[in-house]
């Protein structure tokens, strides 16, 4: 074995990072196999230390269907070949050997830890071993910094990691898998999961913090956890992938449990939709977030202003949010974002927004510099009441529909909400993502990957949010479904992605 590798040549975390989304995922070594089990070994978490800031685990007994159907998934993504010829070029750079030379004693499961250091995170590989003999041959040849087999599994990493496995291998109360947080965020992982992983707080806030696009979004999203699991398992047709999030705040009020019921008022053109037990308290916040999505500017500066002015006048204290107080989606469909939501008072509901009128209107004062004078309209179609305030190229309208309140930035996706077609909740894209029937503890959320990538592209949004590299893979994705369980220390959520 060589010299322990200079100080400077340590990966960065961005590097480790990389490492997390390559993984050492089930196409590593796809000809590793052994008996059927109903659940993936994970004798790795005994050989890691408790402290680790993330663990990421995968199973590659192809004798298992999980692992057989997981793979079938990944070959139909257009990235597949690349990233494994990049993991096993990594392997090959980290012990120095060929990939051929590890398939031989390579057994069921393979892991990959980071554990805390001066420098930000340091990688400990865990290989499940085999066949001892043929792991003892590579171990005499391999140019990693340091190896050695503990309790059955072969461990690779800095001299510093490796030493820490031995430590936590000879104490097993200081291992990761003896640990309450990683038990209890992984204890309802389906049998059937192919990958599973964990981190901490501190594991969350090092590998992610301070980092912009869907990295520094996805720390922002899980900021106050004190840690967070989850697993990866095929279904018939794409990937279920199950989170645990522990440790939120115990003050915090129980979830409202409900059953989702917009996506039956949303025709099957709707390009995505997030249904919510209660809009009483996010009116402005959604309103502000239909602003920032919207493509055009007007409309941006027409959304921005409303969202404004309900908070600058108090609305949210008046009789048109109580009329929103029930359940509510947020939705984009025919290139218009919008606002839906269920009133238990239709006739109130109308008459708040009448008396509203003057905080709505008071609203398209032309903006310094424009000329046009705004317009306030109603009109019937499909025998509803449509009003509609339009300033140059924006416009707002809104609907009453029964007991279903409508607001969008577009007549396209006013007319196709009221022209009731074929709903969303009856398309088979939906139920492949949302199978029924659904229940939640939270928001609810449906999208077309693909159909939001090809739009996301032409925006430019793809590069900004650092995902221009995966345009390819998002573009296989048909759709994503996710909802959630949970109380006030703990959410489940459980996402479903199609791949046709």
């Amino acid at each position: 074995m060589s010299a322990a590798r200079p100080a400077g040549h340590r990966r960065t975390v961005h590097r480790t990072i990389r490492a997390v989304a390559l993984g050492l995922l089930v196409p590593l070594l796809a000809g590793c196999g052994a008996a059927r089990t109903p659940a993936p070994p994970d004798a790795a978490a005994t050989v890691v230390p408790a402290d680790a800031l993330a663990y990421l685990h995968v199973s590659l007994d192809t004798g298992r269907p999980a692992v057989a159907a997981a793979l079938t998934r990944a070959r139909r993504l257009p990235g597949y070949e690349r990233l494994l010829h990049g993991i096993q070029a990594r392997l090959e750079a980290i012990t120095g050997v060929p990939v051929r030379e590890l398939t031989p004693w390579v057994g069921r499961e393979a892991a990959l830890a980071f554990l805390p250091s001066a420098s930000g995170a340091r990688e400990l590989i865990v290989l499940g071993v085999a066949h001892r003999r043929a792991a003892e041959r590579f171990l005499a040849t391999t140019h990693a910094p340091a190896a050695r087999i503990l309790r059955g599994e072969l461990v690779l990493g800095e001299s510093a990691a490796v030493s820490a496995a031995a430590a936590a291998a000879a104490h097993p109360p200081t291992a990761l898998a003896a640990q309450a947080a990683f038990r209890r965020a992984l204890a309802a992982a389906p049998a059937d999961r192919v990958l599973d992983g964990w981190a901490s707080a501190t594991g969350i806030s090092e590998l992610l913090g301070g980092a912009g696009g869907v990295r520094g979004a996805l720390a922002a999203a899980l900021a106050g956890h004190a840690s967070v699991g989850a697993a990866l398992s095929p279904t018939g047709t794409g990937l279920r992938v199950q989170f645990s999030l522990a440790g939120i705040s115990a003050t915090r009020p129980a979830p409202t449990r409900f059953t989702p019921t917009l996506f039956s008022r949303l025709p099957v053109a709707t390009t995505w939709a997030v249904d919510m037990p209660s809009l009483t308290r996010s009116m402005p916040a959604l309103l502000g977030v239909l602003a920032a999505g919207s493509a055009a500017a007007p409309t941006r500066g027409l959304l921005g202003r409303l969202a404004g002015a309900l908070r600058a006048q108090g609305v949210a204290a008046t009789p048109l949010v109580a009329a929103l107080s029930g359940e509510g989606a947020i939705f984009s469909l025919n290139g218009g974002l919008g606002l839906m939501a269920r009133t238990a008072h239709p006739r109130a509901s109308r008459l708040a927004f009448a008396a509203a009128g003057d905080a709505l209107v008071g609203l398209f004062a032309p903006a310094p510099g424009l000329s046009t004078v705004p317009v306030v309209a109603t009109r019937g179609l499909d025998g509803v009441a449509v009003t509609s305030w339009q300033e140059g190229p924006a416009v707002l309208e809104l609907a009453v529909e029964g007991d279903t309140v409508v607001l969008t930035n577009s007549s396209a996706a006013m007319g196709a909400v009221l022209s009731r077609s074929a709903p969303l909740s009856a398309s088979a894209r939906f139920r492949a993502v949302l199978p029924g029937p659904i229940s939640s503890a939270g928001p609810v959320l449906y999208g077309e990957i693909d159909r939001l990538e090809r739009r996301a592209d032409q925006s430019g949004l793809l590069e900004s949010l650092g995902l221009r590299g995966a345009s390819a893979t998002l573009a296989r994705i048909s759709a994503v479904g996710l909802r959630s369980t949970g109380g006030p220390t703990e959410t489940r959520a459980e996402m479903y992605l199609t791949i046709p």
